[in-house]
């Protein structure tokens, strides 16, 4: 069910990244996406991203959906990382530009992966502190109007 998503194949272009594939089911996050992923540093090739919409936004009054948490229990979130698949997912619940999104956070979590870090999942890093780089991203993208 994860991946059951429309795959894009035809080659998409950006100013801050070579010609590749996009990465995002959702059009308006691919832009997005290569921003915050080049923002970072990141050298490893970005995620998949899904956009998770309409009835799949099954909590959080239809603005997240419910993902696995601990013990057996399931969390409402507005968007997950899944270790070791390169997938995030995000709540896209009505035409919201990438910055209002858990693109940037969930994004940050693959950059900790890829760099061989434990998962973060307290929020505990600097990366998601006041001033860290997941802020950072989001500035830079209001900024740019996404």
């Amino acid at each position: 069910m994860l991946r059951n998503t429309l795959k894009l194949v035809l080659a998409f272009c950006t100013t801050i990244a070579a010609c590749q594939a996009p990465r995002s089911s959702d059009p308006r996050f691919e832009t997005a996406l290569q921003k915050v992923w080049a923002f970072y540093g990141a050298t490893t090739e970005a995620p998949e991203v899904e956009a998770v919409t309409g009835t799949s936004l099954d909590c959080g009054q239809g603005n997240a959906f419910l993902v696995p948490g601990p013990n057996n229990t399931q969390v409402c979130a507005a968007g997950a990382h899944y270790p070791g698949t390169r997938l995030i997912r995000i709540a896209l619940p009505k035409p919201t530009k990438a910055s209002a999104t858990a693109l940037a956070h969930e994004l940050a979590h693959q950059l900790q992966e890829d760099q061989g870090l434990p998962d973060d999942y307290q929020h505990v890093s600097q990366a998601f502190q006041p001033g860290g780089i997941v802020g950072a991203a989001n500035a830079m993208l209001q900024a740019d109007g996404e």
